[in-house]
């Protein structure tokens, strides 16, 4: 057991440093998405500051008032399922009112995927895109088998499965919240669905046509499932979890960051069983061996599971389409864009002269890395410009209240026009229109969102000595999706996955984190006038 407690006390220390950090941060700056995808850091004034943790503190209290609210478990139940009915309608009722067809990278997934839908597989040997980023094979592939089943290629389908994808996700961080909730941290139920439903990020995504939203949907409930094994210790749950993970890494390759953190928790409980079975005499040695043995087993089988269909159909499509490895953009390409500070967008984003300088030097990636050992070196002789690039590259995707939501359904907007009327083509304008001019409401919404669940997460952390296994594990997804983004390509969307696994941490224990900020005060009171 002590073990077990000591990797919990290491990965909650490590964990309470990275979300006080961000917590901070989302206090003192703002970060802004502007057109053309550039980010705008701001400092907020003391003023600023006081009348945020005045929200935090009225809406917390709201929060809670209004959980105290009694109400019948099959009440609860309708109400429930009457608001994820409603979430679906309003995210069915905006993509059909934005119209928005994709552009870009969007673009070419969606494009290669009807196209094998269409049967002219040939045509995209030795594809340029696909010889760039080859890891999107599984994407289109995925997306190639949804066109198939619905017997359309319609960009709508995507969509409206994004909607659903995103209704299931918010069903899943219900369930994840009441399973990691005790005694100690009781679930606030209003709250998990308020932060939830409340979350415009997710709902108005679900135009963007990318493996994203469904890789978070397979990703939540591979959580969900996980925990379940840890609880119960029924081997079908592990293999659910294991089938749910492998299809969110086969439709979004960060959700290897899940995957890891999901393998280490099933480490944890490894090695908690073994700690716990040193001192019992009910079985004999050679059984608890059998036990051992078995669940490490269960994890070698889960690693497998996890990962072997993805690599099976992405080194299947490289071979099938003839796509070359000397093509593919290095994983340093991908650093080299996030430890940049040249780009026009944001500290640490994509920048475009990067991938064409690549092309022009003949794809040599010894380019690539003597300018990221170059750039590492200077702020390893310049640590004070490089604490403040990685302060700015955090605050621009961490802080950024919207993650992309505007910028994609306005700037980034390609209307389907392929039987629209004059009449929806307005009417798209109108909504666009609408976006733009209420961006203000958007960015003090997604910033009050983003106060209430890393301030909820920190006191969380901060009150309790040992988290368990079960919300060390969402504690650890949030880690790595954190270390990850530090070096590598940055945008603020990327990082939306991360944000929403807090949430279900952000809502239990919500009356234990009062009443201990109440005691804390209390001492101090009484420590004052002891003193006086």
């Amino acid at each position: 057991m002590k073990t077990n407690k000591r990797l919990n006390k290491i990965l909650q220390i490590i964990g309470l440093i990275c979300i006080a950090i961000l917590t901070i941060l989302v206090y003192t700056s703002n970060s802004v998405l502007n057109k053309g995808e550039v980010i705008s850091i701001s400092s907020n004034n003391l003023l600023f500051i006081i009348l945020f943790i005045a929200i935090f503190v009225v809406g917390y209290l709201i929060l809670d008032k209004v959980n105290d609210i009694k109400v019948k478990r099959d009440t609860k139940i309708i109400i429930y399922a009457t608001l994820l009915m409603l979430y679906l309608i309003a995210q069915i009722l905006f993509i059909n009112l934005i119209r928005s067809s994709p552009l870009f990278d969007q673009y070419e997934v969606y494009n290669d995927a009807k196209i094998i839908a269409e049967g002219n597989i040939d045509e995209l040997i030795k594809n340029e895109y696909l010889q760039i980023y080859p890891h999107q094979t599984t994407l289109i592939t995925f997306f190639a088998f949804i066109f198939k089943i619905c017997g359309s290629t319609n960009v709508f389908i995507l969509q409206y499965l994004n909607a659903i994808a995103n209704t299931f996700t918010v069903l899943g961080l219900y369930l994840i919240a009441k399973a990691i909730s005790n005694k100690q941290n009781k679930l606030n139920s209003f709250m998990i669905v308020f932060l939830s439903l409340a979350f415009i990020p997710l709902s108005m995504l679900s135009t963007f046509v990318y493996g994203d939203l469904i890789g978070l949907c397979f990703g939540v409930f591979a959580i969900y499932f996980i925990i379940k094994y840890g609880k119960l210790q029924k081997a079908r749950y592990l293999f659910i979890s294991a089938i749910l993970i492998s299809l969110a890494c086969y439709c979004r390759t960060n959700m290897l960051i899940f995957f890891i953190a999901l393998t280490i928790y099933l480490i944890l409980d490894c090695i908690k069983y073994i700690s716990s079975i040193k001192n019992e005499c009910n079985d004999t040695k050679s059984t608890k061996i059998m036990n051992i043995i078995t669940k490490v087993l269960l994890i070698i089988i889960f690693i497998i599971i996890g990962l072997l269909p993805t690599n099976l159909v992405k080194n299947y499509m490289i071979n099938r389409l003839q796509l070359e490895k000397s093509n593919q953009f290095p994983t340093i390409g991908h650093i080299n864009h996030g430890i940049s500070n040249e780009g026009f967008r944001g500290p640490g984003w994509y920048v475009d002269s990067y991938v064409d300088q690549w092309k022009l030097n003949g794809h040599d990636e010894e380019v690539l890395k003597q300018r990221a050992l170059s750039i590492i070196n200077e702020y390893f002789h310049n640590p004070i410009n490089g604490c403040k690039f990685f302060k700015n590259k955090i605050t621009s995707m961490w802080i950024e209240p919207t993650f992309g939501e505007i910028y994609y359904n306005t700037e980034l907007l390609g209307l389907n026009s392929d039987k629209i009327t004059e009449e929806e083509f307005y009417r798209c304008i109108e909504m666009t229109d609408f976006l733009k001019n209420n961006y203000s409401i958007f960015v003090m919404i997604g910033k009050v969102l983003l106060i209430i669940i890393y301030t909820s997460t920190l006191l969380l952390i901060l009150r309790n000595k040992d988290l368990t296994n079960e919300q060390i594990l969402l504690v650890l997804i949030f880690m790595g999706g954190f270390a990850f983004q530090l070096f590598w390509e940055g945008k603020s969307r990327y990082v939306l996955p991360y944000v929403v696994i807090l949430i279900p941490l952000a809502s239990i224990g919500v009356k234990e984190n009062i009443q201990w900020i109440n005691n804390k005060i209390n001492n101090i009171k009484k420590k004052f006038q002891t003193e006086k």
